[in-house]
């Protein structure tokens, strides 16, 4: 993707328009790079969490076993198995903020190639109603209560759609 061009031979209008939409494509490559490389480790994570709680599942049945030999043991074993489960559980709710966070930043990717193309069309941008059915179909996009406050905020207007999801800010669920 080449952006070289002979500032002469264009309106400084449309070079601006086609500066910005470069900019634009740039912003959303680098996020594009930053979650691929995030979803690799993420899913080096998971496998860990995932032996982790199987190991744990394992040292369980074998406590259980021990009890009748050795009932210290076997509690101290049990006791250990349990906080490893713990401490997965912790880490799966932080994988679940991630995957929050990952889904809003993929929402800012498409929002920033979306205006990057728009911008390039000089006949579209430069009508009102055109930015308003822009505005209306990034807008659909947010779902989470953060994500459409924001846009509010910004946009200076209700949501796009009524239908998304208010969940208290504190919640975390998986997608």
């Amino acid at each position: 993707m080449s952006s070289q061009r002979d500032p002469s031979l264009v309106g400084p209008e449309a070079l601006k328009a086609a500066e910005t939409s470069n900019m634009l494509k740039l912003c959303a490559a680098q996020l594009d790079g930053a979650l691929g490389d995030c979803d690799a480790a993420i899913e080096r994570l998971l496998e860990a969490l995932t032996t982790i709680v199987e190991d744990s599942e394992w040292l369980r049945r074998k406590a259980a076993g021990l009890a009748a030999e050795d009932s210290q043991a076997a509690a101290e074993v049990d006791m250990r198995s349990n906080r490893l489960v713990t401490k997965a559980n912790a880490a799966i709710q932080a994988l679940q903020f991630h995957d929050r966070l990952t889904q809003r930043l993929g929402h800012v990717r498409h929002s920033l190639h979306a205006l990057g193309e728009f911008v390039t069309d000089t006949e579209r941008s430069a009508r009102h109603e055109d930015w308003q059915e822009l505005h209306t179909r990034l807008g659909r996009t947010y779902r989470t209560r953060e994500e459409v406050a924001i846009f509010e905020t910004i946009m200076g207007t209700r949501h796009a759609t009524a239908t998304a999801p208010r969940t208290a800010t504190s919640e975390i669920e998986l997608f």
